[in-house]
């Protein structure tokens, strides 16, 4: 069979190496399942998590026999248009290629060797009468996507919506401490969010893994002391390693000693400020180094604490540990904003969590606690994860260095 070409060009700003990629060097991902009739592989040639360039992004994607659907859910992406080439097709098959926008679309029947254009408003998919292959290719100044989810429209009809700059689709984000309380709340609103969780504990996570598969979500478990500084060194780039680029990372581990300060111990404050707050700035450097290094982007959201801000009695080195966790939150967001690195931080309230157990099993302390917060009750993980979510979405891609209090308006007593 005589070889066929397919030319594709886009604006370049810089000279990058020339390079011969075979189906071999390229990124395979192995996706959906024959029981949804999507089960596909992807192979990313032209690729920022592959061989870089400007703008143009090449792939190519197969269908497994007894597969039909490509690229469902549809999606749009915001500053870019793509270009599918279907081949692999019978002469009597055929796809029917899905576009126009969400609230209106148009249809376009296709067959072998035939080219599309969709532009950055419309929505495209695909599904063809027996199994095929695509070549797909787009030039633009994102790499993102934003999912398109069907939903109940204000007259009762059927109708598309997009959920905005918030969606974390496509995206790889490691939460430290993700076995419980507020890391686990973390973890679901990722999920819920679209994104991949790789959830960093010391102890099961079976807990955590089964609200975020319910959610919808998928979830990579990490089993890590943050106590122990070479496990903390060299965590981030065996994730990174294992499971492709990462996207997101979420410092949210963290203990507490609760002792008069003219007791404290020594022992007691080095537990604490080792985890709450040298694993923080290490495992933050170890994802900088690599999102530079990788000249990607990426985004780090810190958890800290209203003893960010207050003194805070009986816990000297957790109150440490808050106050230096808003301070390098300051500092990398300063160093790595032009860096293509955004750091922020949460500072959650009074939440229910293990952490808390003791202050809410004190009837007359958490009850000063209750009248003091002015929407009288304790906060959920779902809190903070909502408000960390924003913190790893396109939407706060202009925030740096910021803190954003989830208190229930405590700080504004």
């Amino acid at each position: 069979m005589p070889a066929k070409f397919y030319l594709l060009s886009a604006p370049a700003h810089q000279a990058l190496p020339r390079r011969h990629i075979r189906i071999g060097d390229a990124k395979r991902l192995d996706l959906g399942s024959a029981a949804t009739s999507n089960e596909r592989s992807i192979f990313q040639f032209i690729h920022p998590e592959g061989v870089k360039t400007c703008q143009l992004v090449v792939g190519m994607t197969q269908l497994a026999p007894g597969s039909v659907w490509n690229t469902m859910p549809c999606h749009v992406h915001d500053r870019r248009m793509e270009a599918y080439l279907y081949f692999d097709l019978d002469d009597s098959a055929r796809v029917l290629h899905l576009m126009g926008e969400p609230s209106e679309t148009r249809h376009i029947v296709m067959a072998r060797e035939e080219a599309v254009l969709s532009p950055p408003w419309s929505i495209h998919s695909g599904c063809g009468t027996a199994n095929y292959a695509f070549i797909w290719a787009m030039a633009g100044d994102n790499i993102d996507y934003t999912t398109i989810r069907c939903g109940d429209g204000a007259d009762g009809d059927a109708a598309m919506s997009v959920p905005s700059r918030f969606s974390l689709a496509g995206r790889r984000v490691v939460v430290t401490g993700a076995n419980t309380g507020i890391g686990q709340g973390i973890a679901v609103s990722i999920a819920r969010a679209g994104g991949t969780v790789i959830g960093v504990g010391r102890s099961a996570m079976d807990e955590t893994e089964k609200k975020v598969t319910d959610a919808g979500g998928t979830f990579i478990p990490a089993h890590a002391d943050l106590a122990d500084r070479e496990a903390t060194r060299s965590l981030i780039d065996g994730l990174w390693n294992a499971h492709g680029p990462l996207q997101g990372l979420v410092n949210n581990a963290g203990i507490i000693r609760r002792a008069d300060a003219v007791d404290f111990t020594e022992a007691d404050w080095d537990d604490v400020i080792d985890v709450n707050l040298r694993s923080l700035f290490f495992l933050s450097q170890a994802f900088g180094r690599r999102i530079i290094a990788e000249e990607s982007r990426g985004k780090i959201v810190n958890i800290a604490s209203l003893l960010s801000f207050q003194g805070g009695i009986r816990v000297a080195s957790y109150t440490a540990s808050k106050h230096g966790a808003l301070g390098i939150t300051r500092l990398l967001a300063c160093e790595w904003a032009a860096k293509g690195i955004n750091v922020n931080a949460v500072a959650p309230g009074y939440v229910v969590t293990n952490n808390t157990e003791a202050l809410r099993a004190d009837e007359k302390r958490s009850a000063s606690i209750l009248e003091r917060i002015p929407a009288g009750r304790w906060g959920t993980p779902d809190d903070i994860g909502d408000a960390a979510v924003f913190l790893l979405a396109p939407a706060s891609d202009y925030m740096h260095g910021a803190v954003v209090p989830v208190d229930g308006g405590w700080l504004a007593r």
